[in-house]
C-alpha cells in the first residue's frame, strides 16, 4: 500500500508523488525507498485523520533542511533570526565562522556530541580561554535550539552541550591614578569614548554602537538606554554622570553614532589599538578595557578625575 505513490525515476532516484486534498501535487526526491515508503504511509494516514496540511508543512520544512550542512544552517540562522531580531549580528556571525572551521561539512541533523568535543579540543589547541570557547558553544547551542523550536530540525541533534569550567580572572585592580595615567596617553580622539566607558561601566560594544536616539539628557536623571545589544536582550537604563554627559556633548553630531571615528565618520571597529598604545606607553600593559567596567562598579562615580583628558579633547576639536 505504501508503494502507491513511490516511483523510481529515469535517473534511478526514488521519488514520491503526493496528490494533496486541496489539488496541489508535489513530487520530491528522497534518499531511499524506505524513506519514500514511510512518507507515503504518513501521507495516507494524514488524509484520513485530517492532519494533511500540517504534514505538508512539516515535509516542506524537512526538505528545506534536508542534508543542509552546518555552513548552510548557520547562514539560515543568521538571516532568519539574528538579523531579524537584531541580536548582535556581527558577534554571532564571528562565532559561527569559527565553528564552521571544524563543523562546516557536517549535515546539521547528524551533528553529534563528539563533533562538539572535537571542536573544543581544537580550540584548546589554539590556546584560547575556556571563557572564549564557552561563548562559541553558547551560540552553537542557541542555534540548534532555535532550529528545533522553528521546526527546521525534527529534534535537537546535540541537546546537551557541556561547557568548560571558567576560571575567574583575578589580578591587580586599577586605581584612579593608574587609569588617569593611561588616559593621559590616549589618542585625544578616543578620550570621549573611554571616558564614557569609565563613567558608566558599559560594555565596549554598547558604547561603540551607541546612537543618539538612545541618549536622554533631559530625563531625571540623564540616562542612556540599551535594549537589543545587551547581553541578555533586555532593556537597561544607565544613569549618566557629569563626566559621561561631557563626553557625549564633546562629540559633534557628524554621525549616527555618538562616538565615531573622526576620519570615516562611522563607528570605531573596536578602538582597541588606541587603548593598547596608551596602556603600554603609560607602563600598565596589564590594564584591560574591561577593567574600566569593574572599576565603575567599585568607585563612586562623582570622584572621577578625567577633566584634564576631556579638556585636551576639547582643545583638539577647536584646533581641528
Amino acid at each position: 500500500m505504501s508503494e502507491k505513490y513511490v516511483r523510481l525515476n529515469e535517473r534511478n532516484q526514488w521519488t514520491i508523488d503526493l496528490p494533496w486534498p486541496d489539488g496541489i501535487r508535489k513530487r520530491r526526491v528522497v534518499p531511499n525507498v524506505k524513506t519514500a515508503n514511510e512518507i507515503s504511509i504518513r501521507f495516507q494516514a494524514a488524509r484520513v485523520d485530517g492532519t494533511w496540511a500540517e504534514l505538508r508543512r512539516r515535509l516542506d520544512m524537512d526538505r528545506k533542511t534536508q542534508s543542509m550542512t552546518f555552513k548552510e544552517f548557520g547562514k539560515l540562522y543568521l538571516e532568519e533570526y539574528v538579523a531579524s531580531y537584531n541580536r548582535a549580528y556581527k558577534a554571532k556571525a564571528s562565532r559561527i565562522r569559527i565553528l564552521r572551521r571544524r563543523l562546516d561539512g557536517i549535515p546539521i541533523d547528524t551533528l553529534q556530541p563528539q563533533h562538539v568535543t572535537q571542536f573544543v579540543s581544537w580550540r584548546k589547541g589554539q590556546k584560547v580561554t575556556n571563557r572564549t570557547i564557552n561563548r562559541d558553544l553558547i551560540v552553537l547551542g542557541h542555534m540548534l535550539r532555535w532550529g528545533t523550536r522553528e521546526r527546521y530540525l525534527e529534534t535537537n541533534p546535540s541537546p546537551e552541550i557541556q561547557k568548560l569550567r571558567e576560571i575567574q580572572w583575578v589580578g591587580q585592580r586599577p586605581t584612579d591614578e593608574i587609569i588617569d595615567a593611561v588616559f593621559a596617553r590616549l589618542d585625544l580622539r578616543a578620550v570621549p569614548l573611554f571616558t564614557f566607558l569609565r563613567e558608566t561601566g558599559c560594555r565596549r560594544e554598547e558604547a561603540l554602537s551607541l546612537g543618539h536616539d538612545q541618549v536622554s539628557l533631559t530625563s531625571n536623571p540623564p540616562v542612556v538606554v540599551f535594549s537589543d545589544i545587551t547581553k541578555n536582550g533586555r532593556n537597561r537604563q544607565v544613569p549618566l554622570t557629569r563626566e559621561a554627559i561631557a563626553a557625549i556633548e564633546s562629540m559633534p553630531r557628524a554621525s549616527g553614532y555618538v562616538f565615531y571615528h573622526p576620519e570615516s565618520l562611522t563607528r570605531w571597529h573596536s578602538c582597541r589599538d588606541a587603548w593598547e598604545e596608551a596602556r603600554i606607553a603609560a607602563g600598565f600593559p596589564w590594564l584591560r578595557i574591561h577593567d574600566l567596567r569593574h572599576h565603575a562598579d567599585s568607585v563612586i562615580m562623582p570622584t572621577r578625575h578625567s577633566d584634564s583628558a576631556m579638556e585636551g579633547h576639547a582643545a583638539y576639536l577647536e584646533a581641528a
